[in-house]
């Protein structure tokens, strides 16, 4: 533990950040951003989930709890809901409406079912700390705040920065007249150029790709022109645009400006997620020209968030760790252009087959399987019902026949999960530490590498969600008080990060936490 506590946690999650990224684009970036962090901390440089499902909410929440799945209880974005028919937001919460808009469903951190490192700060504090989150996206604002902390996030209807009324029953002032600003609506018509002379671009010759999958009217090259209107679709479509992560630092520096994090005598928490790498990505690919530009545009948007809290705290008295929810992966058709052998798998032509499959099997008329939320497939429990077939027995059914389709490569059952009876591998482990008993499917599927499911033909160029190092390998990087600058190669996991902290402020550590202590962060070496 630490003699001197920092007056602030600034915990930075970029989504969909691998960790090759960061050492192979190094020289590039200025000084203030990604360099700072890692010429001034501690490197973890073979940092990986634990678990198969590299989904966003599933990431923010192990990085907030310690947890896996199966503490934290975020196994998707979403999920399939067996009471409702239908499926679920993973912060759905009807009781805690956005305060601003009265057509989408509310947004609350009910649905964890472990408390954060932030909850946990607040708690031995008595309340003296807060904890704040911002992010484009509803689930990297609140999962990281916690139960205890204030969220606001990026509103793809109104392009607005919003919250529920589980943190407010209206915007505090500073919120409203950053809103006033009305910055969103100010990029309409813009151009996104290249940062760089194009012939210094890795991905020079990556442009203009047909498998790619632009938003709006941003097209597929160079230059991206933002649509003039902000009717229709527009708020939305930015998203895919590094201006996406430009407005949350700016939102982010209205709030350092008005709640003063840090500055208030108590330890304070902010974390700010930045989606826009991970909205470009789905767009464009991991390795394209769009993907590089983005990049390099955010570490001067980080170098930029930490000049403020510099300036406001000062990074001597500040803790900083830097993360990603998930990694991503290449796209089938740039994979297949070196030699890989990859492809897609349709929501549709993986649930069809298979149902008609099942119902010949078991001699049915019934369908048998009630939806596909990836990565699970879901049985249709009162159909089973109806044709008089046990749960275990289509289970098996349904893990054999599934394996059987092109681009998969194994199927655990429900049942096998519940009671710990699989192989001694590293899938069978990461599946484990995926399911959750109540919100996970009948059967857990596995792609191949190279390979994407649930894929819509007008969903995302590149996708993520599996356990391979592509999606699971991402950068782990502290900077602060007594933190030693040191690169550290021995396995260590993005589960790590909350119990660290807790352990380096000296507060219990959240109450799904199955993560380790880094000692290198507290000071306190381990071998």
């Amino acid at each position: 533990m630490q003699a001197d506590k920092p007056d602030l946690v600034l915990q930075i999650t970029v989504d969909q950040l691998r960790a090759d990224v960061i050492r192979r684009h190094f020289d590039r970036f200025g000084e203030g951003g990604f360099q700072y962090l890692v010429e001034h901390g501690t490197v973890y440089a073979n940092a990986r989930y634990r678990h198969a499902n590299t989904m966003t909410a599933v990431g923010h929440a192990t990085l907030a709890t310690g947890g896996n799945s199966t503490q934290h209880g975020m196994v998707s974005n979403s999920w399939w809901d067996r009471e409702r028919s239908e499926h679920v937001n993973c912060l759905q919460d009807e009781q805690s409406p956005f305060v601003d808009e009265t057509t989408r469903t509310g947004r609350s951190p009910l649905r964890l079912t472990s408390s954060t490192f932030s909850d946990e700060l607040i708690l031995a504090t008595g309340g003296a700390s807060r904890s704040f989150g911002v992010s484009t996206k509803d689930r990297g604002a609140i999962i990281l705040a916690g139960r205890g902390g204030k969220a606001y996030w990026y509103s793809t209807q109104t392009g607005r920065y919003t919250t529920t009324t589980w943190y407010h029953r209206e915007h505090p002032e500073w919120v409203e007249a950053w809103n006033e600003r009305d910055l969103a609506a100010a990029y309409a018509g813009q151009t996104w150029s290249l940062l760089a002379d194009h012939e210094s671009y890795a991905a020079v010759d990556r442009d203009d790709r047909p498998f790619e999958v632009p938003r709006g009217e941003l097209g597929i090259t160079f230059p991206h022109v933002m649509s003039d209107s902000t009717s229709g679709r527009y708020f939305s479509d930015l998203r895919y645009s590094p201006w996406a992560d430009e407005l949350t630092l700016s939102f982010t520096q209205a709030l350092i400006e008005a709640e003063k994090p840090g500055q208030r005598g108590a330890t304070d928490y902010l974390s700010v997620s930045f989606s826009a790498t991970d909205y470009v990505g789905h767009a464009y690919g991991p390795y394209s020209l769009e993907a590089e530009d983005n990049l390099l545009r955010l570490d001067r948007v980080i170098a930029a968030l930490l000049a403020s809290v510099d300036q406001a705290v000062g990074l001597q008295n500040t803790l900083v760790v830097l993360s990603s929810d998930h990694g991503v992966q290449a796209t089938p058709e740039y994979s297949g252009t070196h030699g890989f052998v990859g492809g897609r798998i349709g929501t549709a032509e993986m649930l069809g087959p298979i149902n008609d499959l099942l119902s010949t099997y078991f001699e049915t008329d019934e369908r048998l399987i009630a939806a596909f939320s990836r990565p699970s497939l879901f049985l249709d429990l009162e159909a089973l019902r109806r044709a008089g077939i046990s749960r275990t027995h289509a289970e098996v059914a349904l893990a054999r026949e599934v394996v059987k389709l092109d681009g998969v490569r194994a199927a655990f059952t429900r049942t096998d999960l519940l009671e710990g009876n699989l192989p001694a591998t590293a899938l069978a482990r990461s599946v484990a530490h995926a399911f959750h008993p109540q919100r996970s499917g009948d059967v857990y599927v596995v792609a191949e590498p190279f390979w994407f499911f649930g894929y819509d033909t007008q969903g995302d160029a590149a996708t993520h969600g599996s356990h391979y190092p592509a999606d699971a390998h991402v950068p782990l990087i502290f900077s602060g008080p007594g933190v030693p600058r040191t690169s550290v190669y021995r396995p260590v996991a993005p589960r790590d990060v909350a119990p660290t902290l807790s352990a380096y402020l000296g507060v219990l550590p959240p109450s799904g936490s199955v993560g380790e202590v880094l000692g290198e962060v507290v000071g306190e070496a381990k071998p």
